[in-house]
């Protein structure tokens, strides 16, 4: 499960660090704006920040927050299993879940390589979904499209991503599938968490890119 996971992630994270735009602020009203918004936050953090340390994970944490609907993506990847699971598992869930998603892009990745990323499109699924697109170019000539799904969060209105697909490849069903992999075997999302925090804490043992084990 781990090296599938990373696998899958390390592209979609791959699109979150090279974020190369300056835009509005998270709140802004249109997808494209909200966007734009995130990026120049995203830049903000990984050049501010060093790989592996605490101040890199506080600012990735609170970009997660601010950019995420996290628990609309726990309820969609925990598929039948959320309905099931108690009120303490499905908390517990947001938690490790958390951990995992900032473990694993505050610590495979370093930092810019030379990319380029620009939006492409936006196109409204409804009043409350729709869906940016954009291309990351790398300095090796490779054009990787990325599209962002956001939607209206519940209650208060805000944009919110909800996935990141990229080249067709869909991070939130992706790790849906893995997931329930795991609850099918296991039974309970009480076990997929524990699976959690033991891939989560093998990602944070790992030496930081460019260190010398101690």
């Amino acid at each position: 499960m781990r090296k599938v996971l990373g696998a899958r992630l390390a592209s979609c994270l791959a699109a979150l660090i090279v974020v190369l735009v300056a835009g509005s602020p998270a709140n802004a009203a249109e997808p494209g704006a909200f966007m734009e918004g995130f990026g120049n936050r995203a830049i903000e953090v990984l050049s501010k920040t060093q790989q592996g340390t605490p101040e890199r994970e506080v600012e990735l944490r609170r970009l997660l927050n601010d950019h995420f609907d996290v628990e609309f993506i726990s309820r969609f990847v925990l598929s039948r299993f959320w309905r099931t699971a108690s009120e303490q598992e499905r908390a517990e869930f947001r938690r490790v879940f958390e951990d995992y998603v900032i473990a694993a892009y505050g610590r495979r990745f370093g930092g810019f390589n030379g990319e380029r990323f620009a939006i492409t499109g936006t196109y409204p699924q409804d009043d409350e979904r729709s869906v940016v697109r954009s291309d990351v170019m790398r300095p090796g000539g490779e054009t990787l499209t990325v599209d962002w799904r956001v939607q209206k969060r519940q209650g208060d209105g805000a944009w919110r991503i909800v996935d990141i697909v990229v080249e067709g490849v869909s991070m939130m069903v992706t790790q849906r599938s893995e997931f329930l992999a795991v609850l099918q075997r296991e039974g309970s999302v009480a076990a997929l968490n524990t699976r959690l925090k033991q891939i989560t804490a093998g990602l944070n043992a790992q030496p930081v890119k460019g260190s010398t084990p101690s």
